[in-house]
């Protein structure tokens, strides 16, 4: 068994059988959301090809959402790849991973579906 604290103000205590944990997954550390005009399928498939740290991404709707390992420089490259490419890229947001993009990373599935 291993003993284990929470963070926080409770700051509890508890213990975790490590023969009854099956899966560790990493989890990104920056989800960018970003709108674009043109095929954003097509997109997608380049931004995860030619931009370092995109792990993953997801269409959702008329959204893009790239799942990425580390921030630093992100944004300036989405924006230089999608431009060499002709895409232009409409509306851009950066934030830390929520419940639901973990979900879609885990699933591939917006909590809608």
């Amino acid at each position: 068994m291993i003993k284990l604290h929470r963070l926080g103000q409770d700051a509890e205590e508890f213990h975790l059988n490590p023969d009854l944990v099956s899966i560790v997954e990493a989890h990104p550390d920056t989800v960018v959301t970003l709108t674009a005009q043109g095929d954003l399928d097509a997109l997608g498939a380049l931004l995860l090809a030619d931009v370092d740290g995109v792990e993953r991404v997801d269409r959702v709707d008329t959204k893009l959402l790239l799942i990425v390992r580390g921030a630093s420089g992100i944004v300036p490259a989405v924006f230089n790849a999608a431009e060499r490419n002709g895409y232009v890229v409409t509306d851009v947001s950066v934030t830390e991973p929520t419940l639901e993009t973990v979900f879609i990373n885990l699933t591939g599935k917006d909590l809608r579906e």
